[in-house]
């Protein structure tokens, strides 16, 4: 599904943002922002967050951090960008690859929303990240809510129509090809009705698998994006 970006679009999600801000409400039930002008004095603006998974072989639920009090899945990666406990998120667009770095302190790799037979050269990693797409899902419970009870990865595939190859057009290249790739859009997907993030909350997002991995690379990444609006300090303890 692509995904339509222009200035119109950008100002209707931001004014669909403010709109479900409006509607949230603290401990006491009593809403958040009362008035428009409360909400208005907010500094909102468009952001980006950024979730990272390593993967195994042997497991079938993977805990993906959303905040930076969420350490259930290891340390913090360098490339990894969550939710502060003061902050408050709408994720408008989702999107979920796969990654190889060289190590585990690595910052120059980059994304895949499919197994390429080039980069993940281990047996059987790329026909596994493939089925991982096929049968893997998210589920997100906020608060012991079920908010997306079964998020399917399918939405997020995408073999590129043009791929690098080893040796493209003559055997001694010494250019680094690529494959084709446009990050504004490949592998994001809408999450309308948008999902509300709450720095302080209780945000439980995992991935499942029904069955595990047939194999990895030794640093295998799974990486989560979420674009949309942050309002900047202004979140309360959930």
């Amino acid at each position: 599904m692509g995904i339509i970006i222009s200035s119109a679009t950008i100002d209707a999600q931001l004014q669909n943002a403010k709109f479900l801000m409006s509607k949230l409400k603290n401990q006491s039930g009593q809403l958040m922002f009362p008035t428009m002008d409360d909400l208005e004095a907010q500094t909102i603006v468009q952001h980006t967050l950024r979730s990272e998974v390593l993967l195994n072989a042997s497991s079938t639920q993977f805990t993906i951090p959303v905040t930076v009090q969420n350490n259930n899945s290891g340390a913090q990666f360098a490339t990894e960008n969550r939710l502060a406990l003061n902050d408050i998120f709408v994720c408008v667009d989702f999107n979920v690859s796969v990654a190889k770095p060289a190590s585990a302190t690595d910052t120059d790799y980059r994304l895949y929303n499919y197994g390429s037979p080039l980069v993940f050269t281990t047996a059987n990693t790329a026909n596994a990240i493939n089925a991982m797409y096929n049968k893997g899902y998210i589920q997100w419970i906020n608060k012991q809510k079920v908010v997306a009870p079964h998020w399917d990865l399918l939405k997020h595939f995408k073999v590129p129509n043009q791929q690098a190859q080893t040796a493209p057009y003559y055997a001694a290249n010494t250019a680094a090809y690529s494959d084709e790739y446009d990050g504004a859009i490949d592998g994001f997907y809408p999450t309308s009705p948008n999902w509300i993030f709450n720095g302080a909350g209780n945000i439980n997002m995992q991935l499942i698998l029904p069955s595990a991995l047939a194999a990895v690379e030794t640093y295998e990444r799974l990486v989560v994006q979420y674009r949309g609006f942050l309002c900047q300090n202004s979140s309360q303890v959930q």
